[in-house]
């Protein structure tokens, strides 16, 4: 998550822990459910995912594109 930088560890876990704390005071204000703090989690941590398979995707994409061009 923090793509091993004690800053974006930090971050991250900082995120995460104002998610979960928050989550009960939404609970007791909002009568929102806690499921919905943890599917909101998933999301993030799926986002993440997804954003650095794509960077790996464009850039060897560029590299074939480099390729081509030397050609």
């Amino acid at each position: 998550m923090g793509r091993n930088s004690p800053i974006g560890i930090v971050l991250a876990s900082t995120l995460f822990g104002a998610l979960r704390s928050g989550s009960n005071q939404m609970q007791i204000d909002a009568n929102v459910p806690s499921a919905l703090i943890y599917i909101l989690q998933a999301l993030v941590i799926m986002f993440v995912i997804g954003s650095n398979y794509f960077i790996k995707l464009r850039k060897k994409h560029q590299v074939k594109l480099r390729a081509k061009e030397d050609k």
